[in-house]
């Protein structure tokens, strides 16, 4: 099976199956009464319409905002924001059929991951190396769903970061943001 857009995604991370992913919400009212304090608001079918770190209490405006710069208020998905200052690693990881693996990443705390990895400030790693750094930054327990994901699905990037504390659907430090082969 392979992962060919966003939707597709999305879909199979609301059941589970794509190991620890952020809470999400379909919908505002639902976020808005969930115990979450912030979050990311973005398109279920990808694009440019995304907003981060938005408070509960502004939820109301921000889509209105979005809706008037031409975002479809039925697209819009809601998921937990994660507080940047208990940012360990994140980036992005491939393995190949071949078993090569590339790793880039980044420890930058300041920036957003996506920012950063498109930036010269991400650091990359191949093979050995890249399963050395994994090993060194991951605890045991997300070392192997890392992995155990990265066998699954060979020749998709998986965008991942760990956090100093447990989150995500399943209460663990590592989060899966996207995994695509799109």
């Amino acid at each position: 099976m392979k992962i060919t857009n966003k939707e597709q995604y999305f879909q199979l991370a609301s059941q589970g199956l794509l190991d620890n992913t952020l809470r999400t919400w379909k919908s505002k009212e639902d976020a808005s009464v969930s115990n979450c304090p912030r979050f990311v608001i973005r398109s279920r079918t990808g694009g440019e319409h995304r907003r981060y770190d938005v408070a509960r209490e502004d939820l109301d405006q921000t889509v209105v905002g979005m809706v008037a710069k031409g975002a479809d208020v039925r697209e819009l998905i809601f998921s937990e924001w994660m507080f940047m200052d208990h940012f360990i690693i994140g980036g992005d990881v491939i393995m190949r059929q071949n078993n090569e693996i590339e790793l880039t990443y980044t420890f930058d705390r300041a920036a957003s991951i996506r920012e950063t990895l498109a930036s010269k400030e991400a650091k990359t790693a191949t093979d050995f190396k890249a399963e050395a750094i994994l090993w060194d930054y991951l605890d045991r327990d997300s070392y192997i769903r890392i992995i155990n994901l990265m066998n699954v699905w060979r020749d998709h990037v998986i965008e991942f970061a760990l956090f100093d504390y447990p989150s995500g659907m399943f209460n663990r430090p590592l989060i899966i943001f996207e995994i695509r082969c799109y």
